[in-house]
């Protein structure tokens, strides 16, 4: 039986798949970007972000099912990697 599937004969739910969990910043404190404060820093729309994140240009964490957010180190690594090219 696949998890999306109902349950037959038994009664019971099937149970939902489990996600993996993000990877943990080294410093758990660390500050977390909205994508809006990320596209004022690059002026660019929170939409824009979110494209170059799943675009993988980017990296991003996902917060809940919906929310996703920068982690400050991620980002000002990202910029240095920017200006070295």
């Amino acid at each position: 039986m696949r998890w999306n599937e109902p349950a037959v004969g038994n009664g019971r739910q099937p149970r939902a798949k489990k996600i993996a969990q993000p990877p943990q910043a080294a410093n758990a404190d660390e500050r977390l970007y909205t994508l809006q404060e990320v596209g004022e820093r690059l002026g660019k729309s929170a939409e824009a972000v979110r494209q170059m994140i799943l675009r993988g240009e980017l990296p991003g964490v996902r917060i809940g099912a919906r929310g996703v957010r920068v982690h400050a180190s991620d980002f000002a690594k990202w910029i240095e990697d920017l200006e070295k090219a």
